[in-house]
């Protein structure tokens, strides 16, 4: 009666919308050129050279869903919410590069993030790069988390009111300063698209292909405006539960070339800070 039309005319062209914009996907959600330094890194002393190789930032966010009675153990999170969990990967120009919906809100974000490096998932990282990720991924080649157990989230950072103490300690600060381009990201998606801040009454495949059309959406809105007037993220945006479950990480046998790489820079960055500071 709201829109004049039938149920299955509106659902009709429902999904004639969505499958357009699942295809402009390609189009305008890609992998970040390897052979490029972003200028958001290239420009910013604070984190070049230390993260001349970084390409990006990853990180999950849940989103409320609707999951059968039998499916919705699965879909619950650990908050009890029924969600699904979505892993987000972006360039520092607050574009997408990669999304992944669909996964149970239970799903740990490095399970999500092991799918999507499969065959099945289509994500690649380029030999010598990394993605930024959160203390709830453990150190795997092309992702680089910060030092655990290590003041990290720039709330921290400010409630402190202190300078760094350490190289972890500075290490942390500008990794999350450079990370925080993913929150902001999943920030003006909700924002933007208030679907997602609502239960969807879609089967699971169609809410994720909903993520995955939004996705377009958004890096074609700020691919051809001038100016995102969404530009803050808020407070509220959900990231992944398992952020703050240490006890789950996974370590693997990556692990000793990205710690190494993570030492580097974490030395490299403290000495320059130390000069700066005399």
């Amino acid at each position: 009666e709201r829109f004049q039309h039938s149920g299955q005319t509106i659902s009709k062209y429902f999904l004639e919308v969505l499958h357009s914009l699942v295809k402009l996907y390609p189009e305008v959600v890609q992998l970040p050129d390897p052979n490029i330094i972003p200028e958001e890194i290239l420009k910013n002393p604070k984190f070049y050279p230390y993260f001349k190789n970084c390409i990006g930032a990853a990180d999950g966010c849940h989103i409320l869903s609707k999951a059968s009675s039998d499916d919705s153990g699965r879909f619950r999170n650990r908050k009890g919410e029924i969600s699904q969990n979505i892993l987000g990967i972006c360039k520092f120009n607050l574009q997408f590069c990669y999304v992944l919906g669909g996964w149970e809100g239970s799903a740990h974000d490095g399970l999500v993030l092991q799918y999507a490096l499969s065959a099945g998932g289509g994500l690649t990282v380029p030999d010598g790069k990394y993605y930024l990720v959160d203390a709830a991924y453990a150190l795997k080649k092309g992702f680089l988390p910060p030092y655990r157990g290590i003041r990290y989230h720039l709330q921290e950072q400010s409630l402190a009111a202190q300078r760094p103490e350490t190289k972890e300690e500075l290490f942390n600060l500008r990794h999350s300063q450079l990370r925080n381009a993913i929150e902001r990201v999943f920030g003006i998606f909700k924002k933007r698209f208030t679907i997602l801040n609502h239960r969807m009454e879609f089967s699971v495949p169609i809410q994720a292909r909903i993520v995955t059309a939004l996705a377009a959406l958004h890096n074609f809105i700020r691919l051809n405006s001038g100016r995102d007037e969404i530009e803050d993220w808020e407070d509220g945006v959900q990231i992944s539960d398992s952020e703050h479950s240490p006890g789950r990480v996974h370590h693997s046998e990556d692990d000793r070339e990205m710690a190494i790489i993570r030492e580097e820079i974490a030395v490299s960055m403290w000495e320059d800070y130390q000069n700066t500071q005399r």
